[in-house]
């Protein structure tokens, strides 16, 4: 529903949606793979893209209410 409501339509970029097409992946297999390992680089930089999707957001939500 991201991606067709505010990707498609040209509210957020697409860079967005990849970010959050690979945090939800990671989120997944951590929560059915049992020897799952995440290496700190990896773990640094999916920190780095949620802290980055989220202030894209806010941005978005902050321009909803000009």
């Amino acid at each position: 529903m991201f991606g067709l409501h505010l990707v498609k339509s040209g509210k957020i970029e697409k860079e967005f949606s990849d970010i959050l097409a690979v945090e939800q992946e990671d989120r997944t297999i951590s929560d059915y793979e049992v020897d799952v390992e995440i290496d700190e680089e990896t773990a640094r930089q999916r920190v780095d893209e949620a802290e980055r999707f989220v202030e894209r957001i806010e941005k978005y939500i902050q321009e909803l209410s000009m």
